[in-house]
């Protein structure tokens, strides 16, 4: 990966100028599945959670990690510019 597709992952605005525009959106789309992946993976381990009292703790404990992780990159997501 050259340094302008790091450029674009990780600087909001930086994929306006970007040589690999296609590859840094791509970036950006893989960034935000991932988010939005990691708070469904930490709704259905709270749904388990109530299903399996023995394992309530750690569950709930998952859950919340795992929803912090998508919470945080969803706020590391470059913001989408409208190009018209």
């Amino acid at each position: 990966m050259d340094g302008f597709s790091l450029s674009c992952a990780f600087v909001a605005d930086a994929h306006t100028s970007c040589r690999g525009f296609s590859c840094c959106w791509r970036l950006v789309i893989c960034r935000r599945i991932a988010a939005w992946l990691n708070i469904a993976h930490a709704a259905v381990m709270v749904v388990m959670s109530i299903h399996l009292p023995h394992e309530r703790q750690d569950l709930i404990v998952a859950s919340a990690l795992f929803g912090i992780i998508g919470v945080a990159l969803i706020a590391v997501a470059p913001k989408r510019v409208s190009t018209g």
